[in-house]
């Protein structure tokens, strides 16, 4: 009975964790908010142009997880959304250039962004093995003991 929850736990999806990403063109005057590969739907964000404290423009993100504006000077403008999932809302804090043409500069992601798979995989595997020497150990108590 306790390795059929064990098995139910880890084949259920939801346990899954995911990341929080975005990706945007150049020269393309929009942001796409992800969580894991799932587009964050109507996620609350504000944006704030270079050198301002008061916010340029605040809503919500578009079904497909995308922040359009136009921004009216070049500089780096900030972008600070909090899109909910099943546990919670995570935090977006994208930073990103805009030259004197009006046109968004490619800023590389960040490297957990760009590693999260690799690192969650690799995580996964230790995790499994790490379990299985524990349950290995276990046996080999019990069998000492009689």
């Amino acid at each position: 009975m306790r390795l059929l929850w064990i098995l139910l736990c880890l084949l259920s999806t939801s346990l899954f964790a995911h990341s929080v990403e975005h990706s945007f063109k150049e020269g393309v005057m929009a942001v796409q908010l992800l969580l894991g590969s799932e587009p964050a739907s109507f996620a609350p964000y504000t944006l704030y142009a270079p050198n301002a404290s008061l916010p340029f423009q605040e809503g919500q993100s578009d079904k497909n997880g995308i922040v359009a504006f136009v921004p009216d000077r070049a500089g780096m403008w900030k972008l600070v959304a909090t899109p909910g999932s099943n546990h919670g809302g995570h935090l977006f804090n994208i930073s990103f250039e805009v030259d004197e043409n009006h046109v968004m500069v490619w800023e590389s992601a960040p490297l957990f962004t760009k590693y999260a798979q690799i690192i969650s995989g690799i995580s996964l595997i230790v995790g499994f093995f790490g379990l299985l020497l524990a349950w290995k150990a276990r046996l080999h108590v019990k069998k000492e003991r009689g």
